[in-house]
């Protein structure tokens, strides 16, 4: 097809090829204009670079690269000419992309990357890309400098934080800080210059943190002593770091028992066997003023050992007849003292309610083992007590003391728990926080939430009294303890054994002590209620953070994607929705999910009524809280929980409730234990009034019928938080 074009040219431009246009030319100043029928490829048209606009170049920086790194030099180029060609230079030399060492991109619009592997000192140049036109002359270009970084391996090697005594019996961790660039590639634990032995039961390596390094020897002997050392070695080099150890061999072991019982009455001892030593060593011995007798000679004493490990041991002596003072020996090792009175007079206490007062005065020894272990933290005082305010927001600011604390001494073990708990690098207890450690459970997180229930049970105490038997077992898992805390502190041990062997004489000295206890018992409540407020702000706190993380993500995601969402017809969007966000989603309506604002007074609801978190001690309150209105048949409820739950339907009014242990009483409820302590689940009520949940485990939802119930009145969804520390959260959608 032809077409008539007019093109204005410069003078200059005209060739001779044109010439037998020239007779229809006519002249504009230096400018000619002809007119002729032609078909013109562009793409083949050459106009020289004087003409074109130059490209502009923009090669992103490399800070440093670390030794044996990836290094990757992006590059971005504004205006582009078709023909252009890129090339990556490395000083005055052109980089041949040939050389394995090396990969570019071909060019991808606008954009070129080159990438060096694995670095060194070698690669350190100045780095250039350059763009050239058709004929080969250069239009741009772009530099930066690379400088690579690396040393051998920077090793300190020491006793962790959380390492009990260097004495037999107990478990020591040693920890490696590496700072090393290049990552390390081999690291490797030795005992006197020889690699340890394959022993799961005695030494624990994790390496799987480069930057920290640990070896965990369990039940220490002295054969466990040495010279331990840490090789760590990267492409630069090995360091090696050294530390002896010296166990020390335990000189102290506990017993408990009461220092008082009746006329012909029976005493009951008890001790834990150190796992390092031989029950045959054992020797109980009881000394009065004219005698010193082996126990075990007697016919009315007798000895059980448990099968458990460590070996608890039970000494029962019937038919006491004078008082004496007893003992266990071990070999070296030597218990406490305890001096047994035989008394039914009024003028001395009463066996549980003595060993009730003995309880108590131990609270002050633990409290200063709390106290002396946030001393041996890593920071000053006042460097973690600043941390911990930060901690302190909202309504936890009556936790925080009316005048600055100038050291430990100064807190009460509510606030040193909420310290170690948020501010200190702890593992976290075996069981979790706020749960009871079982007796084999001895690192120093269980050991912090071992003080605080012992302190806690205390406070439930309102007989002010204590059997022997649940004497003996509290004294020995509190008093164990202590001593791990507080590195078997001589003066904390001398403590224990003089509250252990106290005698109080009725009177003016039991009517204080039991004040005492009274006063003791208030605080330690107010303390606790105010430690489960910060507790409870502080999840808060973590699930907010969370989600406005979720929530920006998300939010940075649909603005990515918001030219592709336009091009939808209505049935892709509401089909995309579906497959990306399930039913659910696509059906999610305007009424969000929150609590009813009749609940229990243990109850605090936290974000607009849709977290509810349990307060208070475990006999205070019923823990009871509702949805906001009746459930609808086949509605999705989604939960997210922690620790202890329970879940129920019920008929009653419940905006009209008093008194939520009503409901608590006749509820029948589905219990989340079995689950852990951290479960979320999709409940929705089936139209013959069962409940059904589906937790995120499992692809089967777990069927509850309650036949009492039926749909033709309005059910209302239970939710009891059964322990302090609970937490649930509503939403209308997965979370």
């Amino acid at each position: 097809m032809e077409c008539l074009c007019g093109i204005f040219f410069p003078l200059e431009m005209v060739g001779n090829v044109m010439a037998f246009f020239i007779e229809n030319m006519f002249l504009i100043g230096n400018v000619c204009l002809f007119a002729f029928c032609f078909v013109i490829n562009l793409d083949r048209v050459f106009f020289p670079s004087e003409y074109l606009e130059s490209p502009v170049v923009r090669l992103q920086s490399v800070p440093e690269a670390t030794y044996h790194e990836c290094v990757k030099y992006k590059v971005t180029i504004d205006k582009l000419s078709p023909n252009s060609k890129i090339v990556w230079w490395k000083g005055s030399t052109i980089i041949n992309l040939n050389n394995p060492k090396y990969k570019a991109s071909t060019c991808d619009g606008d954009n070129a990357v080159l990438q060096i592997d694995k670095v060194t000192k070698t690669d350190e140049d100045i780095y250039t890309v350059k763009v050239y036109n058709s004929v080969g002359k250069e239009e741009s270009c772009s530099s930066k400098k690379l400088k690579v970084v690396g040393d051998p391996p920077n090793v300190c090697l020491g006793v962790s934080y959380e390492s009990q005594p260097l004495t037999c019996g107990y478990t020591i961790i040693l920890e490696a800080n590496i700072n090393s660039r290049p990552s390390p590639l081999r690291i490797q634990w030795e005992k006197n210059d020889k690699e340890l032995p394959k022993d799961e039961n005695k030494f624990l390596i994790d390496n799987v943190n480069i930057l920290k390094a640990t070896l965990t020897i369990f039940n220490a002997n002295i054969g466990d002593k040495g010279e331990y050392s840490i090789s760590v070695t990267n492409a630069l080099g090995t360091k090696k770091k050294k530390i002896k150890i010296e166990i020390k061999e335990n000189r102290f072991i506990c017993i408990s028992g009461p220092v008082i019982v009746g006329q012909s009455g029976e005493i009951k001892f008890q001790t834990i066997y150190p796992t390092h030593v031989k029950i045959s060593q054992g020797k109980w011995t009881r000394k009065t003023k004219s005698t010193c007798t082996d126990l075990a000679s007697l016919k009315e004493v007798s000895i059980d050992n448990s099968p458990d490990k460590p070996m608890v041991q039970n000494v029962t002596i019937t038919n006491v007849q004078e008082k004496g003072e007893y003992q266990l020996c071990l070999g070296d090792m030597e218990s406490n003292k305890i001096n047994v009175f035989i008394d039914g007079s009024k003028n001395i206490s009463l066996e549980k309610q003595g060993n009730c007062l003995r309880f108590y005065e131990l609270q002050t020894v633990s409290a200063k083992a709390l106290r002396k272990k946030l001393d041996m933290a890593p920071e000053s005082f006042q460097v973690i007590w600043k941390k911990f305010k930060k901690c302190c927001k909202g309504n936890a600011k009556e936790f925080l003391f009316p005048k600055k604390p100038k050291s430990p001494n100064d807190l009460d073990v509510s606030r040193l728990y909420a310290i170690f708990r948020n501010v200190i690098d702890l593992k976290e207890p075996k069981n979790g926080w706020g749960r009871k450690p079982s007796k084999i459970n001895t690192n120093t997180a269980d050991d912090i939430e071992r003080i605080r229930i012992h302190r806690n049970e205390l406070c439930h105490n309102s007989s002010f009294e204590m059997t022997t038997d649940d004497f003996n077992t509290a004294v020995l898992d509190l008093t164990g303890a202590i001593r791990r805390l507080s590195m078997d502190s001589p003066k904390l041990t001398h403590e224990i054994s003089k509250v252990l062997n106290k005698v109080f004489v009725d009177g003016c000295e039991i009517n204080k002590m039991m004040d005492e206890i009274k006063q003791f018992q208030k605080e330690a409540e107010k303390s606790e209620y105010n430690l489960d407020k910060l507790e409870a702000e502080i999840k808060a706190s973590k699930i907010e953070i969370k989600e406005n993380t979720l929530d920006t993500t998300k939010s940075h995601d649909e603005k990515k994607n918001t030219n592709d969402k336009s091009k939808e017809t209505p049935l892709q969007s509401k089909q995309t929705n579906e497959i990306k966000n399930g039913p659910e989603r696509a059906a999610e309506k305007q009424d969000v999910m929150k609590f009813l604002d009749v609940y229990d007074n243990s109850v605090n609801m936290l974000r607009s009524c849709t977290l509810a978190f349990r307060t208070g001690l475990l006999d205070q309150g019923s823990g009871i809280c509702f949805l906001r209105r009746p459930l609808n048949i086949e509605e999705p409820v989604f939960i997210c929980k922690h620790l202890s739950l329970k879940i129920g339907l019920t008929h009653m009014d419940v905006e009209k409730i008093n008194n939520t242990l009503d409901i608590g009483s006749q509820l029948k409820s589905i219990e989340f234990c079995e689950h852990g302590n951290y479960t979320k689940a999709r409940i929705s009520v089936s139209s013959n009034a069962s409940l059904l949940v589906l937790f995120d485990d499992s692809d089967t939802p777990h069927v509850h019928n309650f036949e009492e119930l039926s749909t033709d009145k309005p059910l209302w969804l239970v939710f009891d938080l059964c322990e302090p520390g609970t937490y649930v959260e509503l939403s209308n959608v997965t979370f």
